[in-house]
């Protein structure tokens, strides 16, 4: 008997570098994009954590929305669709249970930021 709690697939993008321009990785997509960075072609993610050390914000889009640093609040600030954009911090990882197809990131600031990216699938 298997427990539908428990993700029973992981995957990692151990050094992504989030720069001052929003970049996207098609998490789920066939294409090209995915295979680059290692990610196991599939369906949807089912978790996604993402975490930095660097002193500056970085913001991330999920499922389409691109990730903006105009508003450099704690808040969730919905874009027009209503999908949120998340602010992490390096004290505070972003953990989040979600359909993940697509990810945006962008850093604050003029330095690119290394960031680490966990996936999880039920």
């Amino acid at each position: 008997m298997t427990r539908a709690d428990i993700l029973s697939q992981w995957e990692s993008i151990a050094a992504f570098q989030a720069i001052s321009t929003p970049r996207r990785i098609r998490l789920a997509d066939y294409g090209k994009n995915a295979a680059q960075y290692g990610i196991v072609r599939g369906p949807a993610w089912d978790f996604v954590e993402i975490s930095h050390r660097a002193d500056t914000v970085v913001f991330a889009g999920l499922n389409g929305a691109t990730a903006a640093s105009s508003t450099s609040t704690t808040a969730q600030v919905p874009t027009p669709d209503g999908t949120p954009i998340f602010s992490i911090f390096h004290t505070t990882p972003l953990s989040i249970y979600t359909r993940a197809t697509s990810l945006s990131l962008q850093a604050a600031g003029a330095t690119a930021v290394s960031v680490s990216i966990r996936l999880g699938r039920y």
